[in-house]
């Protein structure tokens, strides 16, 4: 089975923009009836011992969770935009209280929420993002490259 989650957030630009990030997820389904009544029971179809297979095995999972830094590094194009991001999130954090979207983005652009080891040593620029804008110093003077906050597009300070 596969759950797929798209994300469009237009932009108030010029042109008529729309950002859309898509995440798929993939999860094993039951592959035989008996394993929703009695799923620790394997039956045997043969007795032969070359022709058995380990259900466990034939359908284990290969695959494993991404972690945060693997997905800033597939944002790598937009480093320093996502660098701002950072820092301007910790500058303003959102409101807790403004639902799903604003406690996602939280954890996403929070790089000290997790307890991660750094994929490679240049990971610790988000941390250096998130505290620069804990201290108050200004996002924009530390990150000339991205011209714009990204946060203006999906949020506004009260």
């Amino acid at each position: 089975m596969a759950l797929v989650f798209g994300l469009g957030i237009p932009m108030e630009v010029e042109v008529s923009t729309i950002v859309g990030y898509v995440m798929k997820c993939n999860y094993n389904l039951p592959y035989n009836a008996s394993y929703l009544s009695e799923p620790y029971v394997r039956y045997q179809r043969s007795t032969a011992a070359a022709d058995a297979i380990d259900d466990d095995e034939a359908h284990s999972e290969t695959g494993r969770a991404l972690g945060r830094y693997e997905i800033y590094k597939m944002l790598q194009s937009a480093k320093p935009c996502l660098l701002r991001a950072i820092c301007e999130l910790a500058a303003t954090p959102l409101n807790a209280s403004r639902g799903l979207t604003a406690e996602l983005m939280h954890i996403f652009l929070t790089p000290s929420t997790t307890t991660e080891a750094y994929a490679d040593p240049a990971d610790q620029e988000y941390l250096a993002a998130e505290r620069i804008g804990r201290l108050g110093d200004s996002c924009t003077r530390a990150f000339p490259e991205c011209p714009v906050n990204l946060l203006d597009y999906v949020s506004r300070l009260e």
